[in-house]
């Protein structure tokens, strides 16, 4: 299924949101041209397909479990139908799942104690996430990642290049 009829893509350049504090090298790792510029929603693109494909990053599970925890959820969840309305999307966290037990003790120990998420909490997000919001969750130690992106930036853009 493509996503749009007439678009004119050159060379990919990817685009990376100017409030990322972290970026990822991709330019580097994908050899791509890379540009920072305000994304709408997400933190990276393609130049020309923003508006039907955007990746957000995740840079541990402790950043993840802190938008889930209920000081921030009702602003995440705005935010995952905000990107739910994308036709190609994903959330990447650069990070393990079965790193969770560590990471809720490490989100504990920043809030002196004021969070105390449980991993079926956890999980019920997870795949309320991918269920309700249809958005992937992909979970990605850092070595992986410069593969993994390359592969999802390719097939983006075949997605929506005729």
């Amino acid at each position: 299924m493509r996503y749009t009829k007439s678009r004119k893509i050159g060379s990919p350049i990817i685009v990376c949101d100017k409030q990322e504090k972290h970026p990822w090298p991709l330019g580097q790792w994908l050899n791509y041209p890379m540009v920072r510029k305000h994304l709408k929603v997400g933190d990276y693109s393609l130049k020309g397909l923003e508006d039907v494909f955007t990746v957000e990053k995740k840079a541990d599970l402790c950043e993840l479990l802190t938008d889930l925890s209920g000081k921030y959820r009702k602003t995440f969840e705005r935010f995952l139908l905000k990107l739910s309305k994308y036709p190609i999307k994903c959330i990447i966290v650069e990070d393990e799942l079965g790193n969770l037990p560590e990471a809720i003790k490490e989100l504990k120990y920043k809030s002196g104690g004021a969070c105390q998420p449980m991993e079926k909490t956890i999980y019920y997000w997870l795949a309320r996430i991918v269920i309700d919001f249809n958005i992937p969750i992909i979970f990605a130690g850092r070595s992986a990642l410069p593969g993994l992106l390359a592969e999802i930036f390719k097939f983006a853009q075949r997605k929506v290049v005729p």
